[in-house]
């Protein structure tokens, strides 16, 4: 056998290992999904299997020897997981050695168990010393694990195998030594670093999780003080008017005038109040499945009435964008109200554009589209998206992200500022779907509503 071969077989065992550590991460997702701890003997399988394959992906040095990292499997596993986890992990390495036989067979289960046994006792201090592992702790352990048991089997193997250590020679001797705690030590580490990420973007996520809860409760503050701002003034209002009308110090005219201001302040209190009444209580959806593109038939009659003359409306369906749970009526009144806000961005002139289509996300994207949501109600297949275009005035970055606020608005006139957008962001949310806003400071805006492709066939 040739240096090049011995390489070779090194990094399949190396690409072995880090297909492990994939593997480990694809086993805490599920069970992060599934909201149940994995039990340690289900680590333990996992980690004994994994040594089987080390041992069937042996490496074969130049001089002869043959060598693989069971042991720094082994330790591995015990080191992260604990004893249980690592008595559970010998089984099936020790069983398959026994099988192999042959003269080595004592040391090589020997190198099994005592990887397991050193790499508990390290546990075990560790998790009594600190409350976390950390990545230094974990190294520094796979390091001493290692070596323990390599000197632990040298040296068995130098008193009672003596024979067998004529050829080993330095390199073979290095070898022997090394094998397992740089194997353990790497293992362990990726493993470790793995873990970490794992709890970094779960922290992230419970970190948005929190963030939007606050911003809710501050919106609920605004909301109470607006609303409460807005009745003052209009009772004041009627207030005034009433009581110089009841005084009679004023002409026909100007009672007239005041009546007139009377009537219109009522008006706007009880389009308010229609509106305050509709987003704090929606009612339920009446649900059907039909594709989205069906949701926007006869859009462009719907909003002509609605918007001025001036506004082009283009409706763009692509009728393969996928089948949908839809509630028409609510997905109509959410178009409207981003079609009216659509026509005021853009002064009663310029082109509206709807459109329908296929949402072709990556994993990664639908992972930040619903950051606000908790891991296990994210809907992991495909979404159709509705998009609502304007080539109005656009917004910056600060507006944006306060446009979905009850009563916020850039209006210099706000007596008619209502709840649209907030009622849009309800109705979206009551379809498990979620908004999300582009918008350039003279460039539009682009309202964009995902939501969940249903799978399967319709009945």
């Amino acid at each position: 056998m040739d240096l090049s071969q011995f390489l070779k077989d090194a990094v399949v065992n190396l690409f072995v290992l880090l297909g492990f550590v994939t593997l480990c991460a694809l086993m805490r997702d599920v069970s992060e999904k599934r909201q149940r701890k994995t039990a340690f003997w289900e680590i333990g399988l996992l980690f004994g299997v994994m040594a089987v394959v080390a041992m069937l992906a042996a490496v074969e040095t130049p001089q002869g020897m043959i060598f693989d990292c069971r042991a720094g499997v082994i330790g591995a596993g015990a080191l992260l997981a604990g004893p249980w986890a690592a008595m559970a992990s010998i089984i099936l390495p020790c069983a398959y050695r026994i099988y192999v036989a042959g003269p080595g067979m004592v040391p090589g289960v020997l190198e099994i168990v005592l990887a397991a046994v050193f790499g508990s006792l390290c546990n075990l201090s560790l998790r009594r010393r600190y409350a976390a592992l950390r990545l230094s702790h974990v190294l520094v352990a796979s390091l001493l694990t290692g070596c323990a048991t390599n000197v632990s089997i040298f040296a068995f193997v130098m008193m009672y195998l003596p024979s067998g250590t004529q050829e080993f020679g330095l390199a073979g001797t290095a070898l022997i030594l090394l094998n397992a705690p740089v194997s353990m030590a790497l293992l362990a580490t990726l493993i470790q670093l793995e873990r970490k990420h794992f709890d970094a973007v779960d922290s992230i996520a419970d970190s948005e999780r929190r963030m939007l809860h606050s911003q809710k409760m501050a919106a609920v503050g605004q909301l109470s003080r607006k609303v409460a701002h807005t009745f003052a003034n209009s009772l004041t209002t009627i207030l005034g008017s009433a009581q110089m009308v009841k005084d009679g110090s004023i002409d026909e005219a100007s009672e007239k005038h005041l009546m007139d201001d009377v009537i219109d302040t009522v008006g706007r209190l009880s389009y308010l109040t229609t509106e305050l009444l509709s987003f704090a209580t929606p009612g339920s959806l009446r649900l059907r499945r039909m594709p989205l593109s069906k949701g926007i038939v006869g859009i462009r009659q719907f909003l002509a009435s609605s918007l001025a003359a001036d506004v082009e409306i283009v409706v763009e369906a692509d009728k393969n964008g996928g089948e949908v749970m839809l509630d028409h009526d609510r997905i109509e009144q959410a178009i409207l109200h981003m079609a009216v806000n659509a026509s005021e961005a853009m002064d009663g002139r310029g082109r509206l554009t709807i459109g329908v289509a296929h949402a072709d996300l990556t994993d990664y994207e639908k992972d930040v589209l619903q950051a606000g949501i908790h891991k296990k109600d994210r809907h992991e297949g495909d979404f159709a998206v509705l998009s609502v275009e304007d080539t109005g005035r656009g917004m910056d970055q600060e507006t944006v992200s306060r446009i979905f606020e009850p009563f916020f608005t850039t209006k210099e006139k706000r007596e008619n500022v209502g709840l649209g957008l907030s009622t849009v962001y309800n109705i979206v949310q009551q379809h498990h779907g979620c908004i999300d806003v582009i918008s350039r400071v003279g460039h539009g805006s682009t309202f964009l509503i995902y939501l969940p492709v249903v799978e399967g066939t319709s009945e």
